[in-house]
């Protein structure tokens, strides 16, 4: 219960792992089911009761439903896609590392090592991995957008009916299974297997993300006129979605919205969203804005322009309406994007 609250606070979707052993304890509990439910309802319950209270005395208690449910929600539902399409999104997140279509046939021998087995009891791990990666898959993906974190929770399933195919590949050859049941090497060789397999993975993907850091990093630098403009403190609105820059530079967004993509969608955007952002940097007197759209085409400017991709949002309006009377174009920045636009705070 306390594991399934703390998937579930992370984010609404990762209780795929949690919801299968509970499913599979009840269905084995018998007489014990209704203390065992108490015992999980109490263990889902309890903490979330804390972060309510602890939210409530905040003040954002609202704001945390909002983002939760309403949003989210509405951003799983307006993902464009049929649901063959969304089903079809897993398999193009992961093409690097071949987990995928590993996976896939390791599903597969799952499900045929359950329907020929006749021990139904003894196979209770390979049956909740199986039932785990399929409700992962529908969990993990709700939202049918392509990053690769989303399915992260379906590795331990995944990894278990790996290993399960595994014993089923070497069945082909007895010996090779009187091997693994009896040779003392076999501990060893497991290990060796994890480590090159972990190996293989951080060889495939850290370059990746070291190289984005280090992109990053150089941007920040080839600006030192920015934050040598800055006051102490000083707080930076990102227009956009460039949040590695607050990462790795320590500016400060004004208020919640450090990146805005939420403002963007015509189906949550109301102009109490924009107010909110606009009083942010009306109360922290926000001297510097960045506008990334340029290089974003779901972004809208801060100003108005003749070629408008999409129709602004309310949020959208309200905001460069303030922009408009309190900021001016300063041009744009050479060391970030030669197409983004800054704008400097005037008093």
């Amino acid at each position: 219960g306390i594991l399934l609250a703390g998937g579930f606070l992370l984010r609404p979707n990762l209780i795929g792992t949690q919801l299968t052993a509970a499913g599979l304890l009840w269905l084995r509990a018998g007489s014990l089911r209704r203390r065992m439910m108490s015992w999980l309802a109490a263990g889902f319950l309890l903490p979330l009761a804390g972060f309510g209270v602890y939210f409530a005395a905040k003040g954002a208690l609202g704001d945390l439903f909002e983002q939760m449910f309403l949003y989210n929600v509405g951003y799983s539902l307006h993902a464009g896609m049929s649901f063959t399409e969304r089903m079809l999104v897993p398999w193009r997140v992961l093409p690097k590392s071949w987990v995928s279509l590993w996976m896939g046939l390791a599903w597969l021998a799952g499900l045929a090592g359950l329907l020929r087995s006749r021990r139904k009891r003894a196979d209770i791990l390979l049956l909740a991995a199986v039932a785990d990666l399929a409700l992962g898959l529908l969990l993990y993906n709700a939202s049918a957008r392509g990053f690769r974190h989303y399915f992260l929770n379906l590795l331990p399933a995944g990894a278990l009916l790996a290993g399960h195919l595994l014993w089923m590949a070497g069945g082909v050859w007895q010996g090779a299974r009187r091997y693994v049941f009896s040779s003392p090497a076999m501990p060893y060789l497991q290990a060796l297997v994890l480590l090159l397999w972990g190996g293989v993975s951080a060889l495939v993907y850290l370059p990746e993300t070291a190289a984005r850091l280090a992109s990053v990093r150089a941007q920040r630098d080839a600006c030192p006129e920015l934050s040598q403009s800055l006051p102490p403190q000083g707080r930076v609105l990102m227009w956009g979605i460039e949040t590695p820059l607050y990462l790795v530079s320590g500016w400060q967004a004004p208020g919640r919205w450090i990146y805005q993509t939420p403002l963007m969608k015509p189906w949550y955007a109301a102009a109490a969203h924009g107010q909110e952002l606009v009083e942010a940097l009306e109360r922290d007197r926000t001297p510097l804005l960045i506008d990334t759209s340029p290089t974003n085409s779901e972004f809208a400017p801060l100003s108005a322009s003749a070629d408008e991709r999409t129709p602004p949002t309310p949020a959208v309006q309200v905001i460069r309406a303030y922009v408009a009377g309190h900021y001016r174009l300063e041009g744009t920045s050479p060391c970030f994007s030669d197409a983004w636009l800054i704008y400097r705070r005037v008093e």
